[in-house]
């Protein structure tokens, strides 16, 4: 293969790869989270997202109180409210840690 072909060969491949990354995370939830602060300040929170596993504890509540139930409760790193039930979380979490999940709110400690 000459030269200039397998320059070209290489930008189209160069420029179809960007364009998968760009289709990527346009279409991906997570860039479309924002993260507020909730609870009087002490926790970061987002809707449609989960942070999986690490369980603590199971608490039936109301969205509102989830965040603080974490505060509230030792050891508690993070959590995830979904459909009337917290899920206090422990071992710490990172933002990039979370997953989309329609309808669930997670949220972290400050």
């Amino acid at each position: 293969m000459a030269p200039s072909a397998r320059s070209f060969v290489c930008v189209l491949r160069l420029m179809v790869a960007v364009a998968v990354a760009v289709v990527a995370v346009m279409a991906s939830p997570t860039s479309a989270w924002q993260w507020k602060i909730g609870t009087g300040g002490l926790v970061y929170y987002a809707h449609d997202c989960d942070f999986f596993g690490k369980d603590l504890v199971q608490v039936s509540s109301l969205l509102p109180s989830c965040g603080g139930l974490c505060v509230d409760a030792m050891g508690c790193t993070h959590f995830t409210w979904n459909k009337g039930t917290c899920f206090l979380k422990k071992d710490g979490i990172r933002f990039s840690d979370a997953t989309y999940y329609k309808g669930a709110v997670c949220g972290k400690r400050r």
